[in-house]
């Protein structure tokens, strides 16, 4: 069975691979990709997040 944790800095090389992957799948097919945003996305700490249902823009101070 799988079970969630919250993700660490040592997740961070993976989660770019994955993100950058979607955006060369993206690319290949005509659709605009979010490539520019990758190290935004990686780079943002854990407690920016919330649960969906509870989801709100992320302070970057």
């Amino acid at each position: 069975m799988f079970t969630m944790r919250s993700a660490t800095g040592d997740d961070t090389p993976g989660v770019a691979s994955m993100i950058t992957a979607r955006c060369d799948w993206m690319e290949q097919r005509g659709s605009e990709s979010w490539r520019e945003n990758v190290d935004a996305s990686t780079a943002r700490p854990a407690t920016a997040f919330a649960p969906i249902d509870q989801e709100r823009p992320c302070s970057q101070d």
